[in-house]
């Protein structure tokens, strides 16, 4: 999905170096940055060749997300769901959200790149596994491998704040006497939000397919679940019961 290495021209070098003999083989890469970037404040493509990425190159649709071959061991429709998310598609009434790694037509294999072994049964395969490394490896710099530890941390951690809340009213609502109407609009809501729970955790990422659309649908969650405490609130105070806390 990319054009050019990013090479450094001697051309480029002479620019500022004149009469100069220039080597472009950089042995110091820090020191050379340093003197370039950090103190010269050089734009990246003041020395480097630029790399051409997305949609001109290769358009991105769900065919693309397939050109790694991954159906040549998993026909159907066993990885839909992470394509899904990867494209910002889980949710039928929320607008599409693509991933920016989708927008730039990186595919699954762009990430997926270290090979392990596991078993399943008695009969070990092969699968492609990716990780903090590989943000890093692309994006050059240790603190992208930080950002999707903080991702999936986050993830987990609104995922297991929300469930406990969800059983608790869906609780309520099985012996609250209340209103039919408002009774099945709650009910509805809290199977919405359940239902969009567990499209992150079948999806298994915890943010890594797509962190910012994760995050809205959690929002979404959040939002479901304070309507839903308020009704139930309301129905026990016309009983003459306490609020809720």
């Amino acid at each position: 999905v990319t054009q050019g290495v990013g090479a450094i021209s001697s051309t480029r070098c002479r620019n500022c170096h004149l009469g100069k003999s220039v080597e472009t083989k950089i042995e110091d890469q820090a020191r050379f940055h340093l003197v370039h970037v950090s103190k010269g404040h050089f734009d990246c493509l003041q020395c480097h060749d630029r790399i051409k990425h997305g949609r001109g190159l290769r358009p991105m649709e769900q065919p693309l997300l397939a050109s790694g071959n991954c159906r040549t061991c998993h026909e159907g429709e066993r990885h839909s769901l992470q394509e899904k998310m990867y494209a910002g598609a889980v949710v039928a009434d929320r607008k599409v959200m693509p991933d920016p790694m989708y927008k730039a037509g990186v595919a699954c294999f762009g990430c997926h790149t270290e090979m392990r072994t596991a078993v399943f049964g008695a009969k070990p395969f092969t699968k492609k596994h990716s990780g903090p490394k590989q943000c890093s490896n692309c994006h050059g710099h240790k603190r992208y491998a930080a950002s999707l530890d903080d991702w999936q941390e986050d993830t987990k951690d609104r995922i297991g704040e929300f469930q406990p809340e969800l059983a608790k009213l869906e609780k309520a609502c099985q012996s609250v006497q209340a209103p039919p109407k408002e009774l099945a609009a709650t009910k509805s809501l809290l199977a919405s939000a359940r239902a969009n729970i567990s499209y992150i955790i079948a999806d298994g990422s915890y943010g890594a397919h797509n962190f910012n659309y994760i995050s809205e649908i959690l929002d979404n969650v959040e939002s479901d679940i304070e309507k839903c405490q308020e009704t139930v609130s309301r129905w026990g105070q016309v009983r003459g019961e306490e609020p809720r806390e």
